[in-house]
């Protein structure tokens, strides 16, 4: 799975303790509620008009503001994993729209492992989407490897939605999709869930499901709390942590 802002591993679930539902007011504050909100199907085959779409991208549960970047750690069987996400000043045109390009770099105990430029919009709605990422993964020995590369309008390839305007509970949708190769979707599993991590502990925050039909033992839960993002992405018996935010 690859979608912007996680790292790849087989997971199961992970509890988190659940807040009071008094925490679920701020979700959709600032998000026009949406009449049509997207919904998994297939084929997947959204309506992409370039003049609905902004590359600036201010939804409170996935900012992306310029020069903001985000520090994450993990513990894995290869070693302590740092990968540091930021948003860049400049843009990229995909079919028409302009996205912002997001610089993802992983590397593991200081040695790069993943170097990927992701392209997102934020449609009038307030949702975010996802156009695409040009990435590259390198392991020691081997040929650096650009497998899960795509973009939007090349081979097939469709925006998935990275974010809701104003998401509900079973709500569900493709994060990308690219027939047989790339069908990350998304199921908002809770709005109300508390996480701890490094840059702190937080509540009322977003749970989404990740997971993918070509292969249903691959699973991941993930963590968005308003004003910053991502905090947590929790997948098997692995943690990946906030430890930086700056903005």
């Amino acid at each position: 799975m690859s979608a912007g802002m996680y790292t790849d591993y087989n997971m199961k679930k992970f509890s988190i303790p659940v807040v009071a539902a008094s925490s679920l007011v701020f979700i959709a504050a600032g998000c026009a509620p949406s009449t049509a909100q997207p919904t998994a199907s297939s084929p997947w085959n959204p309506d992409i008009d370039p003049a609905d779409f902004s590359a600036t991208i201010d939804n409170p549960l996935y900012p992306l503001p310029v020069d903001a970047t985000w520090t994450y750690t993990s513990e894995t069987d290869e070693g302590t994993e740092t990968v540091v996400v930021t948003v860049l000043p400049e843009t990229k045109m995909v079919m028409g729209v302009e996205t912002r390009i997001v610089h993802d770099q992983a590397t593991i105990d200081g040695v790069l492992s993943e170097d990927t430029y992701d392209w997102y919009a934020q449609k009038s709605d307030g949702s975010v989407w996802y156009f695409g990422e040009d990435t590259v993964k390198y392991e020691e020995g081997k040929a650096p490897d650009k497998e899960g590369s795509w973009e939007f309008g090349k081979k097939g390839a469709k925006p998935g939605v990275m974010m809701l305007a104003a998401p509900k509970v079973d709500d569900s949708y493709y994060e990308e999709y690219l027939a047989g190769e790339a069908e990350d979707q998304g199921r908002i599993v809770s709005l109300s869930q508390s996480a701890e991590v490094p840059y702190g502990a937080f509540s009322g925050c977003l749970e989404i499901l990740d997971y993918t039909d070509l292969d249903p033992s691959v699973q991941e839960y993930k963590y968005y709390c308003r004003d910053i993002g991502l905090v947590l992405t929790v997948e098997g018996d692995v943690r990946e942590d906030l430890a930086k935010f700056e903005k």
